[in-house]
């Protein structure tokens, strides 16, 4: 008989997932998305986040699959922010809310299906041909902002400040247009689109 070997992780379920608890908030580099994103569910955020899609929150644990199919697995993108083609995929593969419970803007909840059995590797497998059908967008929803508009958030005085006082607290500073933005990342993302238009 064939010595095949079995990798533990080729036999986790989402069963064996614990859950983060913790919403993703604005994800502002690619790499941090293993820390705040389940494992089930790190590549198919990771590939709408690489196509500018805003992802919202994200579940695919232990809880998602004992409760039923009310429950299943799932992602929450911004709808808002879709190019007019990947709200047209998210209509058809998710479920729109207008409702704003999740903050000022629309939403869509695309639930996975899933069961006691899925492994880890076969849902992501699942997840990841939802993303491949969503096209890459201009970085619409990165948040901005002016000099002057980090002066009132802080509640500071013009002489007294410099830009680089707000990099100093943690923004990414674009010489080009003035602006501040949450990460390099996010400026790059941006001015991609800009530069190809």
């Amino acid at each position: 008989m064939d010595n095949i070997e079995i990798k533990k992780e080729d036999l986790e379920t989402l069963v064996d997932i614990e859950p983060i608890g913790d919403s993703p908030g604005v994800i502002t580099e690619l790499g941090h998305i293993k820390h705040m994103v389940e494992k089930p569910l790190i590549p198919i955020v990771e590939e709408l986040y690489k196509k500018n899609i805003r992802t919202i929150s994200s579940s695919a644990n232990k809880n998602n699959v004992q409760n039923g199919y009310d429950f299943l697995p799932n992602i929450i993108v911004e709808y808002g922010s879709l190019s007019h083609e990947n709200k047209k995929i998210a209509e058809y593969y998710g479920e729109v809310d207008t409702t704003k419970t999740m903050g000022k803007g629309d939403y869509v909840i695309i639930k996975i299906l899933a069961d006691k059995e899925t492994t880890v590797s076969e849902f992501q497998l699942r997840a990841l041909r939802i993303a491949g059908l969503f096209k890459k967008q201009p970085m619409s929803w990165a948040p901005r902002y002016s000099f002057k508009q980090l002066l009132r958030v802080y509640n500071c005085q013009e002489k007294d400040t410099k830009p680089e006082d707000f990099v100093k607290e943690g923004y990414h500073y674009d010489n080009r247009s003035g602006m501040f933005y949450l990460s390099k990342e996010h400026c790059d993302k941006f001015n991609e689109h800009a530069e190809n238009n």
